[in-house]
């Protein structure tokens, strides 16, 4: 049986998120944010400024490098950062060869979707989902946002009416 070994770079207190810090089959986030940040490079002896991308699942953001913005660009569809902020992308390690050693970095791919919980008329929220219809609180296609519905259900979703209860 063999035991788990650490690696030297998960024992150093680092201000942002690494290859290292990753499970190895990747784990699914979500983009809480996004920051612009000034860092010394030492290359150019100077502060530069860096994008980072916050995580709900990471108490540490990770840099925003070229490569990954054009990673989730494409995973996400979209180049623009305001439309990434509460999607979700996989982030996974990948070893790579920098300065002539073999390194895990994060890379991006795109996040599988979990099912949706089907809406029965059985369901603990049916109830409550055609009361917010009803009062107008809600939209079939936000309920559809959070759960998968069968042709029948819909239906009789669009059949419910909605009140108006200022009067």
């Amino acid at each position: 049986m063999e035991t788990k070994k650490t690696h030297w770079r998960t024992l150093l207190e680092t201000a942002f998120l690494s290859g290292e810090e990753l499970q190895k089959e990747g784990q699914i986030v979500v983009i809480k944010d996004y920051e612009k940040v000034e860092l010394y490079s030492p290359k150019s002896n100077s502060k530069e400024e860096h994008i980072v991308l916050n995580f709900n699942e990471f108490k540490k953001p990770m840099i925003l490098t070229n490569r990954k913005a054009k990673q989730i660009s494409k995973v996400l569809d979209s180049q623009y950062v305001e439309d990434w902020v509460g999607k979700s992308i996989n982030i996974f390690p990948k070893e790579e060869k920098h300065f002539g050693n073999f390194m895990p970095v994060i890379n991006i791919k795109q996040a599988v979707a979990q099912p949706k919980p089907p809406l029965t008329k059985s369901h603990e929220n049916w109830e409550g989902a055609k009361s917010a219809l009803k009062k107008g609180q809600t939209t079939i296609q936000s309920i559809e946002k959070h759960y998968s519905l069968s042709q029948e259900v819909k239906k009789e979703l669009e059949l419910i009416k909605v009140t108006d209860n200022t009067k």
